[in-house]
């Protein structure tokens, strides 16, 4: 074998160990309807007091939040990619491509999430978090750029900004904050006390909000684009496209505005 040749094999010998010692030939048995596929997982379980505040800052990928009777934070992430199409073979490139999850517990009431990209601006960065948390809970910042966000079983307070995609909120007690740019907001609320404010605003989408027949609140809706169904009595309405209406003795203060979409105000239904 010539000294050129020899030269070539052993250069495509070294690259092919510090290829396997870099990245990932992964065989994946996973089914996402968005076309993704889980490269990597992410777990870890803080103590934590009830009554504490929890932050998380994502760019794309689901979030579920629901409450559990431990006094504990528990955070599971899936880092995703997408599929190739026709095949369950995925060529994954070096760790240090892969996105970052960077969980910050300053003390047992205060917990921050945020997903760190390896690009300026986010691209294609997307983690799918399901978090458990005491039932007494302030969410104080849920962010993303895209994905759904869901949040149940849950009393305190929450506020929750999203770019694009849906937000649910099931089985809710407190004070809530949810705007979303394009997407609808769906939010079922109980208990809620006089001090507690709603907010709930969507720019391009549909907002249904489920309250107790027994509610005392005070509501205002503006609807510019839609129209508004109600299973209360909305009474004669002085102004179109904008409703402001007492239920019972009034008392909770709910304010939604649908810049294009509709507003349903339906009676969650006893058992």
């Amino acid at each position: 074998m010539s000294m050129r040749k020899l030269s070539v094999y052993l250069t495509g010998v070294i690259f092919f160990i510090v290829l396997g010692l870099s990245c990932v030939i992964r065989v994946i048995d996973y089914y996402d309807p968005r076309g993704l596929i889980p490269i990597e997982d992410f777990q870890r379980n803080v103590p934590f007091s009830p009554g504490g505040s929890v932050s998380l800052r994502n760019f794309g990928g689901m979030i579920e939040i629901l409450g559990w009777d431990r006094n504990e934070v528990e955070v599971y992430a899936e880092k995703m990619i997408p599929r190739a199409e026709g095949t369950n073979i995925r060529f994954l490139g070096p760790k240090k491509d892969m996105a970052k999850i960077d969980l910050q517990r300053y003390t047992d009431e205060n917990i921050s999430i945020n997903t760190k990209s390896t690009s300026e601006e986010g691209e294609n960065t997307i983690v799918d978090y399901y978090v458990k948390t005491p039932r007494f809970i302030n969410l104080n910042g849920i962010l993303a750029r895209e994905g759904d966000i869901f949040i149940a079983d849950l009393y305190g307070s929450a506020s929750v900004k999203l770019e694009k995609g849906d937000i649910q909120v099931d089985n809710f007690s407190g004070s809530l904050d949810a705007v979303v740019q394009t997407g609808s907001i769906q939010a079922s609320l109980y208990d809620e006390r006089k001090e507690d404010v709603v907010t709930l605003k969507s720019y391009q989408g549909n907002i249904t909000l489920f309250l107790q027949d027994n509610i005392d609140a005070d509501i205002q809706a503006v609807f510019p684009g839609g129209e508004i169904n109600s299973e209360f009595d909305l009474g004669q309405q002085e102004k179109e496209n904008e409703i402001d209406l007492k239920l019972g003795k009034g008392g909770t203060s709910i304010y939604i505005t649908v810049n294009n979409g509709n507003i349903d105000i339906k009676k969650i239904k006893s058992d």
